[in-house]
């Protein structure tokens, strides 16, 4: 279980999805490609219009 656990975080971090749903209210994740308006407590996905395409020289 480890192992496979580890090459699933693996796979996240050295291919990201543009956007990871795992569950409505457990994990979001969004590549850095994006540059995505912090507002606690609301859901990432519902900022979604607001995403913009980030700085490819910037490190996020």
């Amino acid at each position: 279980m480890r192992t496979s656990a580890r090459e699933f975080q693996r796979v996240l971090f050295e291919a990201a999805p543009a956007v990871f749903l795992a569950s409505l209210e457990e994990a979001r994740a969004v590549s850095r490609r994006f540059v995505v308006p912090n507002e606690p407590g609301r859901d990432v996905i519902e900022t979604l219009w607001r995403w913009s395409v980030a700085d490819p020289t910037s490190a996020n």
